[in-house]
């Protein structure tokens, strides 16, 4: 029994000691602005629509991992959301990325989308709005 016992603080010793990283490696989450997106010009009540989203990490840093959505009756604010690995070799980044999501058109007024586009000079947030009307 106390061998097993032995084995296992040996065991959990080195998993913790493998775990720790020299390199100082650490990440954060991130907004990142929205270039421009796919909508359909008008809605159908109770069609599903597919609405695309591109946006340009700042660097091979950035990882996508979703989209951050508010929603308010019939407006919805949407952020592209990045995990930024902060590592000392990171290298801008050029490329424009696309994601998407589905949405269903439930009720039978406009919807408004208001996709995030950074920050103004002056602090308040940038959005692209665009009204979708449901026929």
């Amino acid at each position: 029994m106390r061998v097993i016992h032995m084995f296992l603080v040996f065991f959990i010793v080195i998993v913790f000691t493998k775990c720790s990283d020299s390199d100082d490696t650490s990440f954060f989450y991130e907004l990142v602005p929205v270039d421009k997106v796919t909508v359909p010009e008008q809605f159908e009540k109770g069609k599903k629509y597919t609405i695309t989203v591109y946006y340009t990490p700042p660097t091979n840093c950035h990882s996508f991992v979703g989209l951050d959505t508010e929603i308010s009756k019939n407006e919805q604010t949407i952020a592209v959301v990045n995990l930024v690995v902060n590592k000392n070799d990171c290298m801008e980044n050029s490329e424009l990325l696309k994601t998407s999501f589905e949405f269903i058109a439930e009720k039978e007024k406009a919807y408004i989308f208001k996709f995030w586009q950074g920050k103004q000079t002056n602090g308040n947030n940038d959005y692209l709005v665009i009204e979708v009307p449901v026929l």
